[in-house]
């Protein structure tokens, strides 16, 4: 709730989304779409508190191509300390690492000035504006700038591990 302002400035999935049952639907039908490996929809939570920080994942996977995005969206009391650069670092070579993509896109609205920073920080390539993208549920018009990886290489560094003993 403490993120419900920020979530419906620039999720387009949140329209229409005004109460917890609402929300609890999209978890339930993201939670089957994990099961049917469609999409790969994470949370990250603090070591401390196991309170739910950063909303993060894989989607709109072509198994196929094996292309793959991501994106985020973070707690407002937890913005700005760097947990959305580290999840999505983290992300991004669990696509790679596990899923073996071989393109992992990522965009944002052109105004949404922090979502940028963490894609730059990120060492994303930019690929292109795509004009009148995305309609947000304030209802305006966004032009999306997309960004890729096509490997890890140029990801920062991040001490990660998955699975195993």
């Amino acid at each position: 709730m403490e993120t419900w302002d920020e979530i419906h400035a620039w999720m387009p999935w949140a329209k229409g989304v005004e109460t917890l049952d609402e929300m609890e639907i999209i978890v339930r039908k993201n939670h089957a779409k994990f099961i049917l490996r469609e999409d790969f929809m994470m949370i990250a939570c603090e070591r401390d508190t196991n309170r739910p920080v950063v909303f993060t994942g894989i989607h709109d996977i072509d198994w196929e191509t094996r292309r793959m995005e991501t994106g985020y969206w973070c707690r407002k009391s937890a913005m700005g300390i760097g947990l959305v650069t580290e999840s999505t670092n983290a992300m991004v070579r669990y696509a790679f690492n596990i899923l073996n993509a071989r393109t992992v896109a990522i965009c944002h609205a052109h105004d949404n000035v922090k979502s940028r920073r963490v894609i730059e920080r990120l060492n994303f390539h930019y690929e292109g504006r795509l004009r009148n993208a995305t309609l947000t549920p304030d209802g305006k018009i966004h032009d999306h700038i997309w960004y890729s990886h096509t490997d890890v290489n140029d990801l920062p560094p991040l001490d990660v591990t998955w699975g195993g003993p």
